[in-house]
């Protein structure tokens, strides 16, 4: 069978119900769109996605008003349009289990007689869901750093295929990325768990701890590809797709290919193959202009003979052009929850967030 990605897939589903949605309800106003968890919503699904948790899927985003009195009606017309079939994909969604043996679930189905992938949403449900917050008024820079860069992308990455009073599309622009002031922010945090850890790998080597090398040279290069995206005003996604998206980006390629070297190199040509990667984002941030110009060039640390750039450099050049007072006073160097944590459960809890941004304005 065809691969048919999941764009198509809910640009299909939507020709299927607009005409009897239109019928049933003429002077409904609603938006469609693909959005929410899963690889299909960034466009990164393939073939292999199929096996599990996939399928066709839209969200139909009601005003409040409708919601309340009208989505078991909605939902009730779109169930008995809707095919076997769509595009050769089958409309139901087969269940999916996180450990073989293991219950079946579905994650991404909203069915009521069938295990569909259409659901009935509100603006403010999708914003408490995906992002913890219940309406854009909250955005303070300590909420903008509590939501991890993968939720963000979650609510902006889709295509939006209908959207009657554009409600959903003023929201996903206003989200599209940080404003200005966070994104300095951002940046600094990730330069500075760089900063963190540049000297580390020529230490480690020197304690004939090459694995312990390796690692921390993999550590940077992560780091490298969370504050690449950034650079290119890119929501990095999580580490499933980090890759992925870079390749994607203006000369993610050529950057790819300095951070493949350093991950494949051995001994101190792993350290000068680190510092490659780490110059190519050092012109980077210079060609940014957001900043003085850094000009970072390498040197021993100290007088120990481990190649670095200064990373922290660049924390500082951030810092200093951080106008806004109330990104000012975050706690220095930090940067936002990306940086804290790749837990994927600590990340999507909600209360965990509630807590980091109590923290953060607590310590302003």
């Amino acid at each position: 069978m065809t691969f048919v990605p999941g764009h198509r897939l809910s640009a299909h589903l939507l020709d299927v119900i607009v005409p009897d949605l239109t019928q049933e309800f003429p002077h409904l106003r609603y938006a469609a769109a693909l959005i929410g968890r899963g690889s299909d919503v960034l466009g990164y699904d393939t073939a292999r996605s199929t096996d599990h948790d996939w399928g066709p899927r839209l969200v139909l985003v009601l005003s409040e008003q409708d919601h309340r009195t009208r989505a078991e009606q909605v939902l009730d017309a779109v169930e008995a349009v809707l095919p076997e079939v769509i595009a050769g994909v089958a409309v139901d969604h087969l269940p999916g289990q996180q450990i073989p043996g293991g219950p079946a679930t579905h994650h991404t189905t909203a069915g009521r007689r069938r295990p569909h992938g259409v659901s009935v949403r509100t603006l403010q449900g999708l914003l408490s869901d995906l992002l913890g917050i219940d309406s854009l008024a909250e955005l303070d820079p300590a909420t903008w750093m509590s939501i991890p860069s993968q939720s963000l992308l979650e609510f902006t990455a889709g295509p939006v295929l209908r959207d009657d009073v554009g409600q959903l599309s003023r929201a996903r622009a206003e989200l599209s990325f940080y404003p200005d002031q966070i994104w300095l922010a951002v940046m600094a945090g990730w330069w500075q768990r760089i900063a963190q850890l540049e000297a580390l790998t020529g230490r480690a080597r020197e304690a004939d701890d090459d694995v312990g090398a390796g690692v921390i040279a993999a550590g940077i290069v992560r780091c490298g590809m969370h504050l690449a995206l950034l650079q290119q005003r890119t929501y990095p996604p999580y580490a499933k797709w980090l890759g992925t998206a870079l390749a994607r980006t203006a000369g993610g390629a050529d950057l790819l290919t300095l951070m493949r070297a350093a991950l494949d190199a051995r001994g101190t040509d792993q350290d000068r193959a680190v510092v490659d990667v780490l110059l190519a984002l050092a012109a980077a941030h210079d060609r940014l202009g957001v900043t003085d110009q850094v000009r970072a060039t390498p040197s021993s640390f100290f007088d120990r003979p481990y190649p670095v750039i200064w990373a922290d450099r660049f924390t500082q050049a951030l810092r200093g052009a951080i106008t806004d007072p109330a990104v000012r006073a975050l706690p220095r160097d930090i940067g936002s929850i990306d940086t804290i944590t790749d837990s994927t459960p600590a990340a999507a809890d909600h209360g965990f967030r509630r807590h980091l941004r109590t923290w953060w304005r607590e310590a302003e």
